[in-house]
């Protein structure tokens, strides 16, 4: 199943991603990518609308969401409504990567949200 899951994700070419998205500016050791499938696994959403693919998480303290954005990339915004919180989101292929690199290092249920977007 893992291997069809990745085939399918590896296949689509939908959702095109901002080009003043941030880049990753570092690779992630082994630790790292643990860190981020547990903080992803707990804090994260995952979901494709049919036409992009998404990853979201949204914290009150921007630092784990910056930690991320090193990472792997993506934007961070501020959303004053309410509260205030801040997100960090990536989209498209880089949102398609993710999944794929962390998807063995996630729960039987995360990974069967991200198989049931494909």
């Amino acid at each position: 199943q893992s291997s069809t899951l990745c085939w399918s994700i590896m296949t689509r070419h939908l959702g095109k991603e901002n080009k003043n998205t941030k880049k990753a500016s570092k690779t992630p050791t082994l630790r790292e990518l643990e860190w981020a499938a547990g903080f992803l696994e707990g804090e994260g959403s995952f979901a494709s609308n049919g036409s992009s693919d998404r990853i979201h998480a949204a914290q009150k303290i921007k630092e784990p969401l910056e930690k991320l954005q090193a990472l792997f990339g993506g934007t961070i915004a501020w959303k004053s409504s309410g509260t205030g919180i801040w997100e960090w989101r990536v989209f498209g292929a880089r949102a398609r990567g993710i999944m794929l690199t962390l998807y063995t290092l996630f729960s039987e249920k995360r990974k069967k949200q991200i198989s049931k977007n494909f």
